[in-house]
């Protein structure tokens, strides 16, 4: 499984792939969790964008991803990623108790 494939999946807009293929590199546990977490919470994210805010499931699952990342100290800020993905990025809370 390898990450920067994943990583070009996600830049390519093919959101539904990048996000199979990040969980199973999150399940293998490889060595770049912090990293996985976020583009599989950023393509998470993108795809609930993209469907027009209709899955609220999917959005907390996205969120859950990010903040997992934040947690372990991830700096999302040399990722060029949308601004929106970015600001809800920089907007969670670790403090709270979501799910």
């Amino acid at each position: 499984m390898e990450l920067a494939e994943d990583l070009d999946r996600f830049y390519s807009g093919d959101y539904v792939a990048a996000i199979q293929h990040l969980e199973e590199y999150v399940r293998s546990r490889g060595e770049r969790q912090p990293l996985a977490h976020f583009y599989l919470g950023a393509s998470k994210l993108a795809f609930f964008f993209l469907t027009g805010n209709e899955n609220a499931g999917l959005q907390q699952e996205a969120l859950k991803y990010l903040k997992d990342a934040k947690q372990a100290g991830f700096m999302a800020e040399s990722q060029e990623v949308s601004p929106k993905i970015l600001q809800v990025y920089h907007d969670l809370e670790l403090s709270s108790a979501t799910p």
